[in-house]
């Protein structure tokens, strides 16, 4: 759960920061696995940036790539959507 949780809150901040309102959040929970969207009317590609040690910022998608199970990035004509997956039972 603190793993979704994370994922949200990655998810959700780089909306605010990077984006544009409005901002909207999709939870979809299947039997298997949840499935998390952040859509925003941003007009920025949305790409994991390279980080230093010495960064303050720009780790959210790495935290996100390591986390989830998938996760894409999808740009359209009315903004961004990142989603992220992650798998509640295990993977055969």
């Amino acid at each position: 759960m603190n793993d979704l949780l994370l994922i949200v809150s990655e998810l959700v901040s780089n909306a605010v920061l990077h984006g544009r309102p409005p901002i909207e959040l999709v939870v979809r929970c299947d039997p298997d696995h949840v499935t998390i969207e952040v859509t925003d009317q941003g007009s920025d590609v949305v790409t994991m940036r390279e980080t230093d040690g010495a960064s303050v910022g720009g780790r959210g998608l790495h935290i996100v790539d390591t986390l989830a199970d998938e996760w894409g990035t999808q740009t359209n004509a009315t903004g961004n959507s990142v989603w992220a997956t992650v798998h509640t039972q295990p993977q055969n």
